[in-house]
C-alpha cells in the first residue's frame, strides 16, 4: 500500500488500508445496501496491486476527468458506477459515469459497516 500511496501522492487512513487488506480485488457476490431512500449495488473492489488486471492505477487514469485531486476510485457497481474515497475526509462518494453525477454517501467507517454486514 505504501508504494501505491507514494505513486498517487495520497495517504490512506488506517480504516481504508484495513479494508483493502481484507478485500483487495475481491467480493465474489453482488452486494446491495441502502443510503437514505437510494439503493446501491456493489460489485467488487479494484486491484490495489501495482501489476495485474483491474488495476486501480488504470481506473484512476480513465476516470481522471471526474476525480478531484484528493479522490481515488476503489470499487465499482458493474454498471458504470464507481465508488470513490475522499482521502482528506474519508467520505465515500458514488460516481455515475452515465450522467457524470457524484453523490456523497457515508463516512468510510459507516459505509464499511453497511457493506460488510451484507451476505
Amino acid at each position: 500500500m505504501s508504494d501505491l500511496e507514494e505513486r498517487l501522492k495520497i495517504g490512506f487512513s488506517d480504516a481504508f488500508k484495513d479494508f483493502i487488506k481484507r478485500s483487495n480485488y475481491g467480493f465474489s457476490q453482488w452486494r446491495y445496501f441502502m443510503v437514505g431512500n437510494e439503493s446501491y449495488m456493489f460489485k467488487h473492489v479494484l486491484n490495489f496491486n501495482l501489476e495485474g488486471k483491474g488495476l486501480l492505477i488504470d481506473f484512476m487514469q480513465s476516470l481522471k476527468e471526474w476525480l478531484e485531486p484528493e479522490e481515488i476510485v476503489f470499487a465499482n457497481d458493474g454498471y458504470g458506477g464507481y465508488y470513490l474515497l475522499n482521502t482528506n475526509t474519508d467520505v465515500v462518494l458514488f460516481l455515475d459515469t452515465d450522467d457524470g453525477s457524484k453523490h456523497a454517501l457515508l463516512h468510510l467507517k459507516m459505509f464499511l459497516k453497511k457493506l460488510e454486514s451484507r451476505g
